[in-house]
């Protein structure tokens, strides 16, 4: 295939939609927390949401640094709307 070099490096390795979706997830808790979203006011949904994605993340991207950084994103983002 035109592009896959094959290696160790390449592409197929590195699922850049992990980091993606993270950064939706993590946006979209920001927004609702701004938007005073009700069912998102208990800090268990918050936890809730980033325990079962960050299991999903890293059960998916097999343990891979991206996928850390991925579930790290979204725990980060919970924590925010707990400080502000």
């Amino acid at each position: 295939m035109a592009g896959n070099s094959g290696g160790s490096g390449s592409a197929a390795d590195r699922p850049w939609w992990i980091l993606y979706l993270s950064l939706l997830v993590a946006g979209l808790l920001l927004i609702a927390d701004g938007f005073h979203v009700a069912h998102l006011h208990r800090w268990t949904a918050k936890l809730g949401i980033a325990l079962a994605y960050s299991a999903f993340v890293l059960f998916v991207g097999e343990g891979r640094t991206l996928a850390v950084v991925s579930a790290g994103l979204v725990c980060s983002a919970v924590l925010a709307t707990f400080l502000w």
